[in-house]
């Protein structure tokens, strides 16, 4: 149930931001609709999802658990991503908890999203455009 209220609450602010004529408000609905999301996402156990039991919470404890950067961008071959290992490391280290990694996976996910659906929006408008 909460994930269909969070999926109602972030649409109903990208429905706003698409009606607002200032840029100001359209920036500040845009933040709220992305952040809920977000937050959702960020904030779950480790047993919901399959990523966060197969790789999210065990690459951000290993991130958290290094002795160095160097470290952990060596330690496991069979995680090739670079820019992955990056952002892992990086939030792991800045929350000093897996959800830090979450939450930025998340961000990055759902604003890529949100800004890609923004641009198209003459092209393909939200079904709530008459």
């Amino acid at each position: 149930m909460i994930y269909l209220v969070c999926y109602a609450a972030s649409l109903y602010f990208a429905y706003l931001a698409s009606r607002s004529k200032r840029k100001s408000t359209i920036i500040l609905y845009s933040i709220i609709s992305i952040m809920i999301p977000v937050f959702l996402g960020g904030l779950r156990a480790k047993s919901v999802g399959t990523d966060t039991g197969g790789y999210g919470y065990r690459d951000a404890l290993d991130a958290i658990y290094s002795i160095s950067f160097y470290d952990f961008m060596t330690h496991d071959a069979t995680i090739r991503e670079p820019l992955y290992k990056i952002v892992c490391y990086t939030f792991a280290n800045l929350f000093q908890h897996p959800n830090g990694a979450l939450f930025a996976y998340q961000l990055i996910t759902v604003a890529c999203v949100y800004v890609g659906c923004w641009r198209f929006r003459k092209v393909a408008p939200p079904p709530w455009h008459s």
